[in-house]
């Protein structure tokens, strides 16, 4: 059997080739929340020293405006910190926040 390489099939292949190669690419994230870790936690008597890792998955920048937290060892309060932290991270990247909290 010979097919005819006819102007309309060659353009039905390209499309499937096409789709199916598109259909393979990276997806695009976004609207996802960011990983937080804790990157080095000093306590003492006065104060709570504390350093969070915080990563962009989404593939478009990510503009944080507020931040909130509480930490807690068991039932016992350590620290908390509600208010406003102006900063942007880059689409798949991070950015280290620095935090000083009274005990």
């Amino acid at each position: 059997m010979q097919f005819a390489r006819t102007p309309a099939l060659l353009f039905t292949l390209g499309l499937v080739m096409m789709l199916g190669l598109t259909a393979c690419g990276p997806k695009l994230v976004r609207g996802q929340s960011p990983y937080v870790n804790i990157r080095v936690l000093d306590a003492t008597q006065e104060n709570l020293s504390l350093r969070l890792r915080v990563q962009n998955i989404n593939g478009v920048s990510m503009e944080l405006t507020r931040v909130r937290f509480s930490i807690d060892l068991g039932d016992e309060p350590l620290g908390q910190f509600d208010g406003p932290r102006q900063t942007s991270i880059i689409a798949n990247g991070s950015e280290t926040l620095r935090f000083e909290l009274d005990a």
